[in-house]
């Protein structure tokens, strides 16, 4: 049997929260609730599924994918209209020869599909509407039986005195192919409002199946609110995600907390969470993945999606804050409120922030700072801005200087990361210019390499002076004092035809044609200018004087002279050349040799040791690629 899961809808009584998260993938523990549909589907036997979009729709698909991950087929169908719960299906008609399931896909729900199946095959209906009772069904599309279960009428969001039944519409649908023909092509087209009255009026085969399992539409904020506690509580059987670590306590993998914080049960912790000291988290509460909260932080009655930083001393009571927030500064308690995405709330205000789009390495990049800071940001990347659409959005948030970003374990504390994604946040701490830009600079350095890594691009840093000629790209490789930023300086000084791509890290990226250099904004002396992308010609390799007998010293008419000397461009001779590894070797001697400020306030964070994961003896000093010779 196959099913189509309604996924269109806007969500718009559950806004903010679905301004940047559409409905389906709004976390119930941790997890999106269209998960626990397809997880239920595939319970009784049914693995192939549709799935009809229209808000974002990309992101949904991005998510479930082709279903391989559950053992699922997944076949998408996009609206670029709406066209109502009956035109959608309608879509696909040709998809549906035999008896099929409709499921809404917001629905949080434990009930037996097998048995509402059977009814209706028993019944030999043509449409079987799964029907829930309920102490208020006004808000609910109502169903009217007679006593043999065939539907005789409907009510839609009856006011409470006109209310004439406590049986309501679950969004849950067996039906024939027959019901294709009652549905006109190409026009919006509801089942409450349209077919299913349509089909009463015609004394069609219409019946409900009253089931007395766990159901509840999460349609609204309160709704979804009591449907993550309901969870939470065991009133509906799902698979938490975690380990139980205690009764009632899930704590998910990667996930470090502080022997001394107070847990009340019921609590679901996410992945690579932090918790510190002093800590007390009040149930029912659910906090998602990548969250940081700060010492002697209280939070009651909960609902914190991923991506989340509470600095020290923080209070927040019965509200549900959604992705990529921070809170600092925050004196007065947070109690009883809605948080949208991406906000930075410091001393009960949400501070907007603002958006500057740019290109590097190919990649284009959306970054949002707070209005204060972003001019730095926006001097440090210069010529680099661009209006392309961004591939990979990053959020910058500055935090106050704080006992947050003091020692930890050995470990100092300057960003904060969350997982891999297409939408990473981090907290900056708040400094100086001159100090800021210096950690903005190590900061761009993992942006990018995680970026490059998320969309599977084959790029590398070299921690390199990179000069264009004749668009052509040559790289100048070496250690402390070795002369690459001279070398880059005077040519660029005595040669009209050359360019500056960065006399500190240049991006090299395996593409089709080869390897190719582009030019980058890193802060060295004479960082590049422009966005400018060369094949690469060759590389050379710069070692100290004593090493190859050459005096080379860091300025002056020495310099000079040697590079008038050298061949075969410029009379550049190659000192030592070497191959490129299009692995990450490059990027492991980067994070070796590059004086990097901590990037994770996690040691097991799974870049770093995925990067380190090459042995120190594969590494030849000053180089940047595994063979050198």
């Amino acid at each position: 049997m196959r099913a189509l899961i309604l996924a269109a809808g806007k969500g718009t009584r559950l806004r903010p929260l679905t301004r940047e998260v559409p409905k389906p993938l709004m976390p119930i523990l941790n997890k999106p609730v269209m998960e626990y549909v397809l997880e239920l589907l595939l319970s009784h036997g049914i693995s192939e599924v549709f799935v009809n979009l229209h808000y974002q729709a990309e992101k949904i698909r991005e998510y479930f994918g082709d279903g391989s991950k559950w053992g699922m087929k997944i076949k998408y169908s996009y609206e670029p209209e709406i066209l109502g719960t009956a035109g959608g299906l309608k879509k696909l008609e040709r998809y549906f020869e035999s008896t099929f399931l409709v499921v809404s896909g917001d629905l949080l729900t434990d009930i037996d599909l097998t048995s509402l199946i059977e009814f209706h095959q028993e019944k030999k209906a043509l449409i079987t509407l799964a029907l829930s009772r309920v102490s208020d069904p006004s808000p609910y599309g109502v169903a009217l039986m007679d006593d043999r279960c065939r539907i005789v009428g409907f009510q839609e969001k009856p006011r409470r005195t006109e209310v004439k039944s406590n049986l309501v519409n679950c969004g849950v649908y067996v039906m024939e192919p027959e019901v294709f023909s009652m549905i006109p092509r190409g026009e919006f087209y509801d089942f409450g409002k349209d077919l299913f009255p349509q089909v009463v009026e015609n004394k069609g085969d219409i019946y409900g199946f009253i089931h007395k399992n766990y159901w509840r539409d999460v349609g609204n904020i309160d709704s979804y609110r009591e449907g993550n506690f309901d969870a939470l509580t065991g009133k509906i059987k799902l698979n938490i995600p975690g380990r139980k670590i205690k009764k009632g306590i899930w704590v998910s993998e990667g996930t470090n907390i502080h022997p001394s914080v107070k847990i009340e049960p019921p609590v679901c912790i996410g992945k690579n969470c932090v918790i510190r000291e002093g800590v007390e988290i009040i149930g029912p509460s659910v906090i998602g993945d990548d969250c940081y909260i700060g010492k002697d932080t209280r939070l009651e009655k909960i609902i914190k999606w991923r991506d989340g930083f509470f600095a020290s001393g923080i209070r927040v009571k019965e509200s549900l804050i959604a992705e990529s927030v921070a809170i600092v500064n925050n004196i007065v308690p947070l109690e009883s409120v809605v948080v949208d995405s991406n906000c930075f709330i410091s001393r009960g205000k949400s501070i907007p922030k603002e958006t500057i789009n740019f290109e590097l390495g190919g990649i284009c990049f959306a970054l949002k700072a707070l209005p204060s800071q972003l001019g730095i940001f926006r001097s440090y990347l210069s010529c680099f801005l661009t209006n392309k659409k961004p591939q990979f959005s990053v959020d910058v948030n500055i935090i106050p200087v704080s006992s947050n970003f003091s020692k930890v374990d050995g470990v100092s504390i300057k960003v904060v990361p969350n997982s891999f994604s297409n939408h990473t946040t981090f907290y900056l701490e708040n400094c100086e210019e001159e100090k800021l830009c210096s950690i903005f600079n190590a900061l761009m350095h993992f942006i990018y390499l995680h970026a490059a890594l998320n969309l599977k691009m084959r790029s590398c840093l070299f921690h390199a002076a990179g000069i264009g000629i004749d668009n052509k790209a040559f790289l100048f490789v070496g250690p402390p004092g070795s002369g690459k930023t001279t070398i880059s300086r005077l040519i660029l000084e005595n040669e009209p035809r050359a360019t500056i791509l960065s006399d500190e890290i240049c991006i090299v990226s395996e593409e089709k044609e080869g390897l190719f250099v582009y030019s980058t904004p890193f802060r060295g002396d004479y960082p590049g200018r422009k966005s400018i992308r060369l094949p690469l010609e060759r590389v050379y390799f710069l070692r100290q004087s004593n090493s190859i007998g050459l005096r080379i010293y860091k300025g002056g008419k020495a310099i000079l002279s040697l590079v008038k000397a050298m061949q075969p461009f410029l009379k550049i001779k190659s000192l030592a050349h070497f191959n490129l590894s299009h692995r990450l070797d490059m990027a492991v001697a980067v994070s070796k040799r590059v004086a990097l400020y901590e990037l994770s306030f996690r040691r097991d964070f799974s870049f770093w040791p995925y990067l380190h994961s090459y042995k120190e003896e594969d590494l030849k000093e000053g180089a940047c690629g595994a063979q050198c010779f």
